[in-house]
C-alpha cells in the first residue's frame, strides 16, 4: 500500500475556511447594496479573495492539478470566482459553496488515500504481503499465469 500522507486540511481548519468564506460572502452582500461603487469594489474584492483562498490551499499542500478530485476543486473555485466577479451574480454565497466543495473533496481524498481502497475491502489481506511470501507455492500476482500453477508443475502441462 502507498505510504500514508498526513492531513492536508483537517476538520477544524476546513470549518474555519468555510466560515471565512461565509463572512466574506456576507460582507460582499452588504457592500453590494451600494450601487455602482459597491458593485465595482465587490468585483475587485472577489479577485483578491480568490487569490487568498488559492494561496491558503497551496500553503496546505493542496494541488489543483494532481489528484482524483482536482478537476472538481478547480471547477468549484472557478465557478465561485466567476459568479462573484459579476455584479448581478455576486449576491449568491458562491464562496461558501466553492470553498465547502473544495474542502470536502480534499478531506475525502486524504481519507481514501490513508485508508486505502484495497485495505477497506480486505483485498489487501489476500494479495498483499502473503502473496509475496508464498510466491514459491504458486500464489502470484500479475504473473500472466491464469491458474496460478506452481513452477515445478508448469512444465508438465
Amino acid at each position: 500500500m502507498a505510504e500514508a500522507i498526513e492531513k492536508r486540511i483537517g476538520i477544524t481548519q476546513g470549518v474555519v475556511m468555510i466560515f471565512v468564506a461565509l463572512a466574506i460572502d456576507g460582507v460582499q452582500f452588504l457592500i453590494n447594496l451600494i450601487p455602482l461603487v459597491g458593485w465595482l469594489f465587490v468585483s475587485i474584492l472577489s479577485v483578491g479573495v480568490a487569490l487568498m483562498f488559492w494561496t491558503w490551499f497551496k500553503l496546505n499542500g493542496v494541488s489543483f492539478i494532481k489528484g482524483k478530485t482536482a478537476l472538481l476543486r478547480v471547477t468549484a473555485l472557478s465557478v465561485g470566482t466567476f459568479l462573484e466577479v459579476f455584479p448581478l451574480f455576486n449576491s449568491v454565497p458562491a464562496w461558501t459553496f466553492a470553498i465547502g466543495i473544495a474542502v470536502i473533496t480534499v478531506i475525502l481524498e486524504d481519507k481514501v488515500h490513508n485508508i486505502g481502497i484495497l485495505n477497506k475491502f480486505g483485498v489487501n489481506k489476500l494479495i498483499g504481503s502473503k502473496a509475496r511470501q508464498n510466491k514459491n507455492k504458486g500464489v502470484r500476482i500479475n504473473s500472466g499465469n491464469r491458474f496460478n500453477v506452481p513452477r515445478r508443475l508448469r512444465k508438465m502441462t
